[in-house]
């Protein structure tokens, strides 16, 4: 159980060091098709709409996450040069009264691209924080895997 616990604090503190600003390219595969898995880290709670909202540049969209009518944008998820149709998971188990998610808050979302409507055309490159991808004109769907609220550390 320690040794489980030591390997989950491990992992967590590797995905932090994930940013926007990073240029070392990964690429992250789930088994059987080569579909992504992304981890997004670092959200808050903002009065955004679901769906997207494009960045003062003019180039980059941020990601608006919607769960049981609470607005969360993803500050360290961008995609450039595209406009994506997102759909959102509905339990919303972490936010609430027992456990409300606040601005200081880090937050792990494991997501998922869905290519079924043409999987051989998809080609993907994806960064740390950055997604840049084509699908040859068809509709990109993001698919939110899973939504946790990060264990806030405690000093012994």
């Amino acid at each position: 159980m320690i040794k489980f616990r030591f390997l989950h604090l491990l992992i967590w503190f590797a995905l932090v060091g994930f940013s926007c600003s990073s240029l070392k390219t990964t690429k992250s595969t789930k088994g059987g098709k080569g579909s992504p898995d992304i981890t997004l880290l670092r959200a808050t709670v903002t009065p955004w709409s679901s769906g997207i909202k494009k960045d003062n540049n003019g180039e980059d969209y941020k990601i608006s996450v919607v769960l049981n009518q609470d607005s969360i944008s993803l500050e360290s998820m961008c995609v450039k040069g595209t406009f994506l149709d997102l759909k959102y998971a509905r339990n919303g188990q972490f936010l609430g009264k027992e456990n409300p998610l606040f601005k200081s808050d880090t937050i792990s979302i494991t997501a998922s691209y869905d290519f079924s409507r043409d999987q051989k055309k998809c080609k993907i490159s994806s960064e740390e924080g950055y997604l840049n991808f084509t699908l040859d004109g068809m509709s990109k769907i993001l698919i939110i895997r899973s939504f946790v609220k990060q264990e806030a550390l405690r000093k012994p």
